[in-house]
Parts: C-alpha cells; structure tokens; sequence
C-alpha cells in the first residue's frame, strides 16, 4: 500500500520515476534458453574449421572416414561426373585436433596416367577452412595395405610421409575446385605413391578459423603489446634438421610478406628475410614467431613473394603451418631438379648411387650405367641397367626418395 500511494503522489505531482533503476526488467524462460542456445552456437562455431567438404578426384574417393569412422553414404553427395573424375560434397564438421582420411584410387592406364585429387573445407560461399597442401605438415600418405588400418584409426600415424605434388595433375582438376568451392581457392592437388593411396589431413589442436570477418575499416596493424608488460621476444626457430640439404644451390631474395586477412595486413618481408635468407631455417606462421599480430584471435594466413635463380615465385601459408627452408630453396619444378641432382650421392640397402650431369648414375652394388630423368619437382625416372624403368619420389626435405608403390626401395642422401 505505501510503495502504491507513493508512486500515485508522485505521478500527480508530475516527477519523473527511474522504473528501470527501481524493477529489474523480468526475462522468460523462453528468453533465457534461447540466449544459452545461441551462445553455445557461438561458441561451437568459434573453433569450427570446416562445415562441409568438397572434394575433387580423378578418379574417385572409395571411402572415407573421420577420426577413424568411416563417413557414411548419406552425407556424401555427388555434384558431379565427368567422364569418370568425381566432384563430391560430405557434410562433415571439422575442428582442431581431427583428422580425416580418404581413400582415392586412379586408373593409370586413362588419360596417359594423370590424376588428380584436391580438398578444401568449407565455412561458406568462398570461405576456407583449410585446403590441401603437399607443402603442408598436415598432409600425409599411406600406400602400405598393411598400415592402412592404423592409418586410418591413429591421428598420428603414418604423419612421417608427406603426401607429395602430382606429376601429371588432371588439368580440369582446379577449375572444377573452382567452379563448386569458389574462385578463391588457392588450395593444390596431392597423392600418395601409388594408384590406391590413402591421404590424411590432421588438423592442428591449436588451430581457429573464425566462421566470417566483420566488415572494419582497415587501419595499420600494430604490435599487440600491453601499457604494463613489456612484449616477449619472438621464440627462436628451432635449428634445421641435420638430414636437410644445404640449401646453397641457388640465392633466394624475399621481395615481400604480408601476414593476415581481408584488409588487415603486417609486412613481416624483415623477419621473412631473417628466417630464409639469413638463418636459412624454418619458421612457424604464428604471431609469435612474426613478431606481431594484426587481427587478434582469428585466423590469418601468410602471403610470401620471392624470386630463386631469376624467377619469381607467390606462396600461401596458412595459421600454425611450419614452412621449411626446402619451400624456398628446394626445386620448384623437373628443370630445376635435373639442376639440382648432379653430383649428390644416396644410399640404400642395395648400395649408393650418384648422379652426374649427363644424366647417368653410378654406384656401388648396382648393375650397368642407370639413367635418370626429372619429372617434376619431386619426381624423377630411372632406367636400371636391365631396362627396367622405375618412378620416385623425394620426400619434402628432398633428403630421401623412393620408389612408386615400394616404400622399401628408399635411398638416404649422404653428407
């Protein structure tokens, strides 16, 4: 009565009344368990890396599977056919710390042997997740029937073999990328060694890709830093591995770095200098290790220009990938190969073999004179004494190769 009688004094007296300050405005049930449901929303979809895929092969994907589990019919539709080469989509979710496998097949007797197989995972309309990268650590393969199972079951399994470019690339294969994941992929074909070959994908545990950028006003990125506490230094890259090549073969210039997304860019070319030109070490695409972070908590990638032996290359790195030396200074292409081969030596269980200019080989427990041929960046032809003709393939270190389809027949450089 006497909270009542007030509020009827005041309104006549003509006073204005704080209700807002006085009553707490009521929420309903409805009200609150919407708000949850949406913030849970936001928060599963922060860390989501991919909300379908897409898929392109030449010929086609046999199975497959997610952390382990096979990928069921009914979330895999076909977009499209061309003369035996599949276009697929999986509605498949994917996030930090899982890792997918697929079985591709290609028949090597069509279309003079190529083939063809490219992923990218989907946030939307043009919007990558990820895409697949021979040049990336998070891209493997397996070719031994016998390891398959725990290839397919242990995310770690089986990581130790890069999957490798392909030599002969359908030639449809991106622009059918293009066509049915958007025109910004930048994403490349991978195989394995052998016709039947099993690809994974691991994607990182610490790994975030934001569901869509804001529109924002581009100003020039700045380090983050706080008022208080001075900024760590960037931890120092761990020394190259003893097993790489020296990688002295041609100079590397960086002409540019630019490190980020949308319309928000740092120039790091200064500490790409460091890394590839000076300590000629690999490097992580992290703010840490570039010294500065121009969008904080969403993901960014790495645009690297540089020219080797007068030719300019671009590069794409994306967030938490570690880029080798080898990416710069290892060769591009099969010219650059038959450059770089001549006068080093490797070993295997049968013998070594070195290679000479002219395109012969010699070696120590090897019948007759061997020739060889580059194929490609990572590829090359031998013709054994016997006339037997052998395809390899150098891992992404170019410190071993082997042969197609027989893991066992593997050659080691020698220092």
């Amino acid at each position: 009565m006497k909270t009542a009688l007030f509020l009827s004094l005041t309104l006549c007296l003509g006073a204005a009344v704080p209700l807002s300050a006085e009553v707490a405005p009521l929420s309903s049930p409805e009200t609150t368990a919407a708000t949850r449901t949406d913030a849970k929303e936001a928060r599963h979809a922060k860390n989501l890396l991919a909300r379908h895929l897409i898929t392109v092969t030449d010929d086609f994907v046999v199975e497959a599977y997610k952390n382990g589990v096979r990928i069921q019919d009914g979330q895999r539709t076909l977009l499209n056919e061309i003369f035996g080469a599949t276009v697929e989509r999986m509605n498949v979710e994917v996030r930090p710390g899982d890792w997918l496998v697929f079985h591709v097949v290609s028949n090597r007797m069509r279309w003079d042997g190529s083939k063809y197989f490219a992923v990218s995972g989907m946030l939307g309309d043009n919007e990558f997740g990820f895409v697949s990268d021979p040049a990336s650590q998070a891209w493997s393969a397996c070719d031994d029937p016998d390891r398959v199972r725990d290839f397919i079951r242990r995310r770690d399994e089986g990581t130790e073999v890069r999957a490798s470019p392909i030599a002969k690339p359908w030639e449809e294969g991106d622009e059918h990328m293009r066509q049915n994941a958007g025109a910004g992929f930048s994403g490349k074909s991978l195989w394995g060694g052998a016709a039947s070959t099993w690809i994974k994908f691991v994607a990182p545990k610490n790994h975030s890709k934001p569901v869509s950028l804001p529109p924002v006003e581009t100003v020039p990125a700045k380090e983050v830093t706080s008022p208080s506490t001075p900024a760590k230094p960037a931890p120092e890259p761990a020394p190259a591995p003893r097993e790489m090549l020296t990688p002295k073969r041609w100079p590397v210039q960086i002409l540019y770095g630019m490190y980020g997304s949308g319309d928000k860019n740092a120039d790091v070319t200064m500490k790409l200098k460091e890394f590839v030109e000076q300590k000629k070490t690999w490097f992580a695409v992290t703010p840490s290790a570039l010294g500065i972070d121009p969008i904080p908590y969403w993901n960014k990638s790495l645009w690297i220009a540089y020219v080797k032996d007068g030719v300019r290359h671009e590069v794409r790195r994306y967030e938490n990938e570690h880029v080798l030396a080898e990416t710069f200074y290892g060769p591009q292409d099969g010219p650059e190969l038959a450059k770089w081969l001549p006068e080093t030596r490797w070993r295997a269980e049968k013998g070594e073999l070195q290679f000479h200019a002219d395109h012969t080989a010699t070696g120590y427990g090897f019948e007759g004179l061997p020739q060889w041929e580059a194929l490609a960046s990572n590829k090359m032809r031998i013709t054994w004494a016997d006339g037997r003709k052998a395809e390899y393939f150098f891992d992404y270190t170019w410190s071993s190769f082997r042969e197609e389809g027989n893991e066992k027949a593997t050659f080691h450089v020698m220092q």
